[in-house]
């Protein structure tokens, strides 16, 4: 009889091992992926939501000192960095070559409506995302 003992794995344990090992990496690859296209939609909403409050802090200053329907054209506008109301009936102002600013006025409800679009750096649904904030002046 022969009692030698040998040592070591076989084939099929390694390829085993392989096969987990390889599970474990897929699987943290795309926890990591998901959580990377996360991170980066919160920072371009954070980023548009700070653009459309500018153009709502702009605005309020405009209707502190006067009728915001005497300086607001009908239809689109924006206000630029330098608080020049801009009309852009038929486009959009651009902030940062990314974030696309359409603000409207409603006089009879005094309504400000501001709409920043942008394409979404992570591709999310068609691409594109949107923000809309509201502000009534009284």
């Amino acid at each position: 009889m022969n009692n030698r003992r040998q040592s070591g794995d076989t084939i099929v344990e390694v390829m085993i091992s392989l096969a987990v090992i390889s599970m474990v990496i897929g699987l943290a690859y795309g926890i990591a992926t998901r959580s990377l296209k996360q991170s980066q939609q919160s920072q371009e909403r954070v980023e548009a939501s700070k653009v459309a409050e500018g153009q709502l802090e702009r605005l309020k200053g405009f209707s502190n000192s006067s009728d915001l329907s005497s300086l607001v054209p009908a239809g689109n506008f924006c206000v630029t960095a330098t608080n020049a109301i801009e009309d852009v009936s038929m486009g959009h102002c651009t902030y940062n070559n990314l974030y696309r600013v359409t603000d409207t006025y409603d006089s009879s409800g005094h309504l400000i409506t501001v709409q920043i679009d942008w394409d979404s750096a992570t591709g999310s649904g068609s691409g594109q995302d949107q923000l809309i904030m509201y502000y009534r002046v009284y």
